[in-house]
């Protein structure tokens, strides 16, 4: 049976997984299933095996967590002898959660056996490199998604994108809302159960909950906002609502930390993750919202076309199989 030249398999269904796979070019199988974990993934693992030595790719591509996606295409790496690309988000570089914050020693065996590992900026960068792996630079691809004009109200809204994660200071926004003048209104995306209860209560009249959205209506949401908020206590991290609001060509607060300002650098109002200064930080969005507006249109052009070249420079990396 011909090898395939290339193969990308996913154990979860990611927007940054979708650029990446339209802009580099290659196949994507993602794996899916509603069951637990208990009786998935031992399915996945069979359909994977699979997968490698049906289609024989010469060069893999896996998406880090899932970390035993990672181990298993490790194992199978020297039997089918492909190189293996590690597209690794933050929790496939280091440990932040759960049972593997006890097992550092497991991200530098990724990091150490993987032939590439992509990474989003450059301190994780250099966390790959101290375990002794070859890490390449790559933030996510902007959707492909197209500005539309901005619809004529009084209204001002401010669209804060989260899914109730530990790092995501939303008590703190919510608690901003309080303080913005009359006719400001927020909406907090993400599922309703996973909000906290507490989080719910302390809610101000013009703050709404918008519950899991379809992508469609998602879209529009995004897209008619006079601002979109995308916050995380990580200092290494850049979030998802940024390549979203940069692609629709709305303005953003984000978190002030290095990496933001490094690649965010222009039609953004940083902020730290405090209830004062995220009301601050959502005023002058809107204040100054034409500006950022021509200013995010300009990091829009700059961002894609820094997009192609890395394509291009991570695939004249990759060994040819």
């Amino acid at each position: 049976m011909a090898a395939t030249e290339s193969l990308w398999i996913s154990w979860e269904d990611h927007r940054r997984t979708q650029g990446l796979v339209r802009e580099i070019g290659v196949p994507l199988v993602v794996l899916h299933s509603n069951r637990s974990r208990w009786i998935k993934h031992p399915y996945f693992v069979l359909k994977t095996v699979g997968l490698m030595i049906s289609k024989r790719p010469r060069v893999l591509y896996v998406q880090n967590p899932s970390w035993l996606l990672t181990l298993l295409a490790i194992a199978m790496r020297p039997l089918l002898r492909f190189k293996l690309v590690v597209d690794a988000h933050n929790g496939g570089v280091y440990p932040f959660f759960g049972w593997m914050g006890r097992c550092p020693w497991v991200f530098a065996f990724f990091h150490r056996f993987a032939d590439v590992t992509i990474v989003t900026n450059e301190a994780l960068a250099v966390i790959v490199r101290t375990n002794r792996g070859t890490p390449f630079v790559l933030p996510d691809a902007l959707p492909d998604w197209e500005v539309v004009p901005m619809p004529d109200r009084e209204e001002k809204r401010i669209t804060l994108v989260c899914t109730f994660a530990d790092d995501e200071p939303v008590a703190e926004v919510v608690r901003a809302a309080h303080g913005l003048p009359r006719g400001y209104h927020l909406s907090i995306t993400g599922k309703a159960s996973n909000c906290p209860p507490e989080i719910r209560e302390m809610a101000a009249d013009n703050t709404t909950f918008t519950d899991f959205l379809s992508e469609a209506d998602f879209h529009t949401l995004l897209a008619t906002s006079d601002v979109i908020m995308d916050l995380t206590t990580f200092d290494d991290c850049l979030v998802c609502g940024a390549y979203e609001s940069v692609s629709l060509g709305v303005p953003l607060v984000l978190s002030d930390s290095p990496v933001n300002r490094e690649y965010f650098d222009q039609g953004v109002v940083y902020s730290r993750n405090q209830a004062d200064d995220l009301r601050d930080a959502m005023i002058l969005a809107v204040e100054q919202n034409a500006r950022l507006r021509k200013d995010i249109i300009s990091l829009k052009a700059r961002l894609q076309a820094d997009g192609r070249s890395r394509i291009a420079g991570l695939l004249g990396m990759i060994p040819s199989g």
